[in-house]
């Protein structure tokens, strides 16, 4: 009996060994496998979150810098009343940063010279000189001075705004004459003013002539209402305009034909006043407010004068902006000879007679007075002028250049500050600009670092997850296979 159940044991044995030893290895290392899948990903989910709190400092760090560079960029806060006395003070900011033009506080007559050649011809005549024959005498017989253009009031009375390319110079330096050949011509000049002009009102009519070389002027004596009496100047030497027009973009659209003016001069009444203050050349003439009131179109407002040096790029036109007519304004030395000189010409101003009440004459005091013997009307007779002014003129005159350069100088010196802080508040800005570029930059790269980090993440997890899935298939798949070989092994019993 006792061999009988020895195979039996025999069998059982190796059955329970095959169970004990066979698939037990294989589960524990699917566990072992497991488990590392786990730690590599917890690993894997405290490097990402390293990363992040990384990323998330050095975002920090970007938005300081950022912070700093707007602090850095605001004006210092000021107390409300200095806020506004500097907004009142400090003049409009420069519309664009464009690079700063060579400026001089002081030009020559060669200057006037090469500047004029290309819009007119270079003649010398007795007693004048050199003059500058525009070409536009040759081409419009009708043309003449002050007219394309308008008429601006500013702190320096009525200021000519002209429309020609030229008009920087020969409107306010200088005087213009007629003579009989060649029209008009104007005579060099080295004494900035608003205008070089005689005014005349009446009959709702208003004009001005230029002034002729004749018109010299001194600060004790200025030019009054004299002028035409003084100068010979008449209703040839006009231009009129209605008073209703006065306001208009081009004088010369308004003008009245010089056959009418001979009859609106009469029935006008001269009002000039040029007079020297503050190292200014004022020019006065009709009232500003009762020209307003009578123009259809109101007048620009009262600006401001804004006088600069010469800038050596060509561009020296007068420009209206924030307020203020700027305009080149330098101190001229009287040296040099025209390049382009075509010669002599035996000409003389012309002079026309054309009314009553002034007697017309080509001779002038050097003092600016009227000459004797000429019928002036009781209420424009100025005051007596004394023996010892004639002496002062030089010197008057010496005094005004002087004070212009001076003026021109601190103007400038002004324009050159400015220039520089516009230059400076470009490269702050450029710099400003280049930080938050660089900013923007690193943002971008932390986004795409994070982006980065958070696929990879998922890639890593996805992984894990199919390896987990992988190791329980594969547990199942040993646990019946070792079922099955139990069975079989008690098929065989």
């Amino acid at each position: 009996m006792g061999m009988k159940f020895l195979p039996l044991a025999a069998t059982l044995s190796g059955v329970l060994l095959l169970v004990s030893c066979g698939p037990k290895p294989a589960v524990t290392s699917d566990q072992d496998q497991e488990r590392q899948l786990e730690e590599k990903q917890a690993r894997e989910q405290r490097e990402l979150h390293e990363r992040e709190a990384a990323l998330d400092e050095r975002e920090r760090v970007l938005n300081e810098r950022q912070q700093q560079l707007a602090v850095a960029a605001a004006p210092a806060p000021q107390p409300p009343a200095q806020q506004q006395e500097q907004q009142q003070q400090q003049p409009p900011p420069p519309v664009a940063a464009a690079p700063a033009p060579a400026v001089s506080a002081n030009t020559s007559y060669q200057g006037f010279f090469d500047d004029l050649s290309p819009y007119g011809s270079w003649l010398a005549l007795p007693r004048y000189g050199y003059v500058w024959q525009p070409t536009a005498t040759t081409q419009d017989p009708r043309w003449r001075p002050y007219t394309l253009g308008h008429w601006v009031f500013t702190d320096g009375g009525w200021t000519w705004d002209s429309d020609e390319p030229f008009g920087w110079i020969t409107y306010h330096y200088g005087r213009w004459m007629r003579t009989s050949s060649l029209n008009w011509v104007w005579v060099p000049g080295n004494v900035w003013a608003p205008a070089w002009v005689s005014w005349r009102y009446g009959n709702d009519y208003v004009g001005w002539a230029p002034l002729p070389p004749e018109a010299a002027f001194n600060a004790t004596n200025g030019i009054k209402q004299w002028a035409d009496g003084a100068y010979g100047l008449g209703a040839s030497d006009y231009t009129f305009v209605p008073a209703a027009e006065f306001g208009d973009d081009n004088m010369a659209d308004q003008a009245v034909p010089p056959d009418e003016d001979g009859q609106i001069y009469d029935d006008s009444n001269n009002m000039t006043n040029i007079y020297y203050e503050g190292g200014y050349i004022v020019c006065y003439g009709p009232d500003y407010d009762f020209m307003n009131s009578r123009s259809h179109r109101h007048l620009p407002p009262k600006l401001r004068l804004a006088l600069s040096g010469f800038h050596t790029n060509g561009n020296n036109k007068s420009v209206i902006s924030g307020g203020a007519f700027q305009a080149s304004a330098p101190g001229v030395v009287a040296t040099g000879a025209p390049r382009n000189f075509r010669g002599y010409v035996a000409e003389k101003r012309l002079i026309i007679p054309s009314s009553a009440a002034y007697a017309h004459s080509a001779t002038t005091p050097a003092n600016g007075a009227p000459a004797a013997g000429m019928r002036i009307p009781s209420h424009l007779n100025p005051a007596p002028v004394s023996p010892q002014v004639q002496p002062q003129n030089a010197r008057d005159l010496q005094v005004i250049e002087q004070q212009q350069a001076a003026r021109a100088d601190t103007e400038q010196q002004t324009a050159q500050q400015q220039t520089a802080e516009a230059e400076r508040a470009r490269a702050a800005a450029d710099q400003q600009a280049a930080q938050q570029h660089a900013l923007e930059a690193e943002r971008a790269q932390r986004a795409a670092e994070k982006a980065a980090a958070a696929e990879q993440s998922a890639r890593e997890e996805r992984e894990v997850r199919q390896q987990q899935q992988q190791v329980r298939q594969v547990q199942p798949s040993n646990t019946a296979s070792n079922l099955q070989t139990v069975g079989q092994g008690r098929n065989q019993q």
